[in-house]
């Protein structure tokens, strides 16, 4: 009997203590940054896409990491963000694979011309092993971890507010925008035109003062943006299959639990199916848009096409071999056409 009162006096004077004693510290959370180029407009391939990355890691880390998310570029070019990216200062951003080139060239063959037949042909290639190759050649030389590429707006296709397009006659005397890449300077210029590199936030303005007469995107931010107030026509041919990545610092990941890892690696994978939805349904919607614009909207034939290839992809492909060497676009072909 004593010994049971000296037991409960003692829990007792256990618990009288833990209520003095201060509440265990609540771990703060792990912040992970994402520098991303354009604005949070929703339904957007890009916007939804990384707004529900968020939400889908805070869900699943039981809020052991939080995902800001800084738009409309205010984190400077995408140079300044992957720069921000390598030194930690952030863990992520988006980047297409022209700013990449700069620091990893092998990643151009992505851009070579007239390759896909449509998008699913283009999904199986980049869920495939040669682009898991390249990421990881990208991450050891850079410590970039790409989580994925994602589709951005589907297949880019031009417009322009001079004439409809349907060959590489129709191209001559055109000033096209580009990004600052020089493969897709390469492109513009074997189909005859003259190419211009623009950053994409001045791209309205070029336009609206004829600095350029036209350019290359998905057809729904030709929509979104409204574009079609300084363009008028728009030629479908399908020319190269734009994606953008998913890009976080290597050492961020690696430093975080497998718990963690686990996490970000299920919540990238949802997120790319929710980014490839978005953007086939407005590229599908937005043809119906611009045309209810006014904007002529040309699709070439078979034959067309079979031209415009004829005469832009070889110099491309000639143009990437003294580039990035003989390995990195045989391998790419190689792949593409496994993906048929």
């Amino acid at each position: 009997m004593k010994t049971l009162r000296n037991t409960v006096i003692i829990l007792s004077g256990i618990l009288i203590l833990m209520n003095f004693l201060p509440a265990p510290a609540t771990a703060e959370p792990i912040v992970m940054k994402f520098g991303l180029a354009a604005p949070d407009l929703n339904p957007s391939f890009w916007a939804t896409h990384y707004n529900y990355f968020k939400y889908e890691v805070e869900r699943k880390s039981n809020g052991r990491i939080k995902v800001e998310l800084i738009w409309g570029g205010s984190l400077g070019s995408p140079a300044d963000r992957m720069k921000q990216v390598m030194m930690g200062q952030i863990q992520g951003a988006d980047t297409a694979e022209g700013p990449i080139a700069q620091l990893f060239k092998p990643v151009q063959v992505f851009s070579i011309p007239y390759l896909f037949v449509d998008e699913y042909q283009a999904w199986r290639f980049y869920d495939g092993p040669f682009v898991k190759k390249i990421n990881e050649e990208m991450r050891k030389k850079t410590g970039l971890r790409v989580l994925h590429w994602w589709e951005s707006g589907g297949f880019k296709q031009w417009t322009n507010s001079k004439r409809r397009i349907k060959s590489p006659e129709d191209m001559k005397g055109l000033k096209l925008r580009v990004m600052p890449s020089p493969i897709f300077q390469k492109l513009v210029s074997s189909l005859g035109a003259s190419p211009t590199p623009i950053s994409f936030g001045e791209l309205y303005g070029a336009m609206k003062t004829k600095t350029v007469d036209g350019q290359n995107n998905a057809l729904s931010l030709v929509a979104l943006f409204k574009w079609y107030q300084v363009q008028k026509y728009v030629t479908i041919d399908n020319h190269v299959y734009a994606v953008s990545s998913m890009l976080i610092n290597d050492k961020f990941y690696q430093s975080l639990p497998k718990d963690l890892q686990q996490v970000i690696d299920k919540a990238q994978a949802l997120t790319l199916a929710v980014n490839r939805g978005v953007s086939r349904y407005t590229d599908h919607v937005a043809i119906g848009a611009l045309k209810t614009a006014g904007m002529d909207v040309y699709t070439l034939t078979s034959a067309e096409r079979a031209r415009c290839k004829a005469q832009a992809q070889g110099p491309v492909i000639d143009w990437l071999r003294g580039e990035v060497g003989d390995r990195w676009v045989d391998e790419m072909l190689q792949a593409v056409e496994a993906a048929k």
